[in-house]
Formats: C-alpha cells, sequence, structure tokens
C-alpha cells in the first residue's frame, strides 16, 4: 500500500509509527517526503512516537519545523494526532506540558502514553473521532 517508506513503519495504517533507528542526522529530508506522501494518500492517520525516541541535530529539527509549518493546514486535516509513549511519569508530564504549545500551534493533538497498548487504544479513539467529524 505505502512501499519504501524508510522513516515511518506504515505497515499498520492508519497508525504510523516512527523507526527510531531511521533518526540520524539528514534523516529530517525522508521524513518531509514521506510526510508527503501519507498526505497524498487523503487518508486519516496517527503518528506514535515509540518510547526512547533518539536526539536529532538542529538542522534536521529546523527542516522538520519549516515542513509543519508550511504544511500546517493540510496535516491538520488528516494527521488525527501524534501519540507519543514515555514509560517515566517525570519525563511523560513534561513532554505533555512542551506538546500543548505545539498543539495550538499546528492544530494537531498530542498526547503522551505509557505504553504500547495505550498509544494504539488512544490513537485508534482519535481516528474514531475524526471519521465521525467527516461523516457528519
Amino acid at each position: 500500500m505505502r512501499p519504501n517508506f524508510r522513516i515511518h513503519d506504515v505497515s499498520c495504517f492508519p497508525l504510523v509509527r516512527l523507526r527510531n533507528a531511521s533518526v540520524r542526522a539528514g534523516y529530517a529530508v525522508n521524513w518531509a517526503l514521506e510526510m508527503e506522501r501519507l498526505l497524498a494518500g487523503n487518508e486519516p492517520f496517527v503518528l506514535i512516537n515509540p518510547p526512547g525516541h533518539p536526539e536529532e541535530t538542529h538542522e534536521d529539527f529546523k527542516t522538520r519545523g519549516l515542513w509543519l509549518k508550511r504544511n500546517k493546514e493540510a496535516l491538520a486535516q488528516l494527521c488525527c494526532g501524534l501519540i507519543g509513549i514515555e514509560p517515566d511519569t517525570e519525563k511523560r508530564t513534561a513532554m505533555q506540558h512542551r506538546s500543548e504549545a505545539a498543539t495550538r500551534a499546528f492544530g494537531i493533538t498530542q498526547r503522551w502514553v505509557v505504553d504500547e497498548q495505550e498509544a494504539e487504544a488512544a490513537a485508534r479513539l482519535l481516528l474514531r473521532s475524526a471519521i465521525r467529524e467527516i461523516n457528519q
């Protein structure tokens, strides 16, 4: 269905998982291309970030930020949310606080949960809500 994705695992689409091992210096260019392909599919999806997300370079952060600004409206129409997994309560709370500004800026719900099961449940809830809105 969506072959040749290296940064994202789309095998369980509409649940789209970031592959932590792909986050290396310079990855943001391919990240952006894959995000464009996801948007071109014109189907709702949820992004899931697994635990242990590696640090990215300043250049990758900047590249992703610029792409997000340019594609804010299109992304908000199809991306039902971003679910981050962080088992550590203190880190998860901090990430949730930081995510509130990004939610306001990009119009995409961001939630931080404790594990994969909770991430899938939250993602499916976001998808159901989006589909209900589309059908109204």
